[in-house]
C-alpha cells in the first residue's frame, strides 16, 4: 500500500478497490506504516547519514573544482569522468541540477 500511494500515486480510494478493504483501512495502514518509519528514522537516523553524505559528496566536488587545472590532463579527464557521475547523482538525490 506504500509503495502504490507514495511510489505509484495511486489514491487511497484506488487501492482500497485493489486490496479489497475500506479507505479507512488504507488510510490507517498508510498511517500505521508512516510511524513504524519514523521509529526506523530515529533509531538508524538513515536520514541524517545521507544527507551528511551528500554534503561530503558536494564538498568533493567543489574541491575537485578549485583544484583540476592544476592536474594533468589525462588525470583531469578520468577524475572528471568518475566524478561527473557522482555530480549527476548527488543533483538526482538533492533535487539538484549539478550543470545549472
Amino acid at each position: 500500500m506504500v509503495e502504490l500511494h507514495y511510489l505509484d500515486d495511486w489514491s487511497l480510494g484506488e487501492i482500497a478497490e485493489q486490496f479489497g478493504v475500506s479507505r479507512q483501512a488504507v488510510h490507517d495502514n498508510l498511517r500505521r506504516a508512516e510511524e513504524q518509519m519514523e521509529g526506523y528514522e530515529e533509531n538508524l537516523h538513515l536520514f541524517a547519514q545521507h544527507a551528511d553524505y551528500i554534503q561530503r559528496v558536494h564538498r568533493l566536488l567543489a574541491a575537485w573544482d578549485d583544484i583540476k587545472e592544476v592536474v594533468p590532463t589525462e588525470e583531469r579527464r578520468r577524475m572528471d569522468e568518475v566524478l561527473g557521475e557522482w555530480r549527476l547523482d548527488a543533483g538526482m538525490l538533492t533535487g539538484r541540477d549539478e550543470d545549472a
